[in-house]
């Protein structure tokens, strides 16, 4: 959670976990996500775009900072539903372990596409206690993301575990590489040289790979996302399942905040001169 304006301590208290067997449940409170749609907004944009582009891109533009942030935004439909999921996993992730650091490659800042997902594995995080050295007790953390703000066919546990096997079964290690070389030409240089730990891991010690399904699901479509889940479906997967309540209007209310994050300065035009 590298330079992003949030409270951990404040949001670890958000998460409430009321079940951890056969799989954990995450309940957050309607209060909790009264606090989320508060304090998520200025986080979730600098997981798109950080402070010194947005600050580099307005000089040189001269496009008001708002509207830079709205060209990274998707728009309204599956694809914030499920960026809203994977955000929403990364910051719970980042907070639950609090008060050890985790890293995150903010992989939606190298989206080519806005209103695509970003692809290959979802959300990568690391836990390097003792970097810039690597040692036997750094993690990396993989989780499939898979959303439901509304009724329908899609059934995001038995998604999020099957995916989650693809990140096991050789996709990390393609995400790890394309990570590196988004970082590489971001200038993001320490984050290059952290995920080279994991993509050359037989330089350095052996590190521990945690792999989790994480289904983001609103509340009251709860109950019957859970009811069949068994064992079997299960299998040797992690599953977290993360209830969120309201959660269209909650992640609706979160990405219409984002842009107003940053005020508009006095005199900011729309407008330069192209040669």
């Amino acid at each position: 959670m590298q330079n992003l304006d949030i409270d951990l301590t404040l949001t670890k208290a958000l998460f409430v976990s009321v079940q951890d067997d056969p799989y954990v449940i995450i309940e957050i409170s309607d209060e909790a996500a009264l606090e989320l749609r508060r304090i998520l907004p200025t986080p979730f944009r600098q997981l798109y775009v950080s402070d010194d582009e947005l600050d580099r891109v307005h000089l040189s533009s001269q496009i008001p900072k708002n509207e830079l942030v709205r060209l990274k935004l998707p728009d309204p439909g599956s694809t914030m539903s499920g960026d809203f999921g994977e955000m929403l996993t990364a910051v719970m992730q980042g907070a639950l372990a609090h008060p050890l650091e985790v890293i995150d490659p903010k992989k939606w800042r190298y989206k080519q596409d806005r209103i695509a997902p970003a692809p290959k594995s979802d959300v990568v995080q690391f836990i390097l206690p003792a970097w810039p050295d690597s040692s036997d007790q750094d993690r990396l953390i993989c989780s499939e993301v898979k959303a439901k703000a509304l009724k329908g066919t899609s059934n995001p546990v038995t998604s999020a575990i099957e995916h989650s096997k693809k990140d096991q079964d050789g996709r990390l290690a393609l995400t790890l590489s394309w990570l590196r070389e988004r970082a590489i030409f971001h200038e993001e240089n320490e984050m290059a040289l952290q995920l080279s730990r994991f993509i050359k891991a037989d330089s350095h010690p052996e590190a521990a790979y945690e792999y989790r399904a994480v289904a983001v699901i609103s509340a009251d479509l709860v109950p019957d996302e859970t009811s069949a889940i068994t064992k079997e479906i299960i299998g040797d997967a992690v599953l977290i399942v993360v209830s969120v309540p309201n959660m269209k209007k909650t992640y609706s209310e979160v990405f219409d905040a984002i842009a107003e994050t940053v005020a508009p300065v006095s005199g900011d035009t729309l407008e330069k001169s192209v040669v």
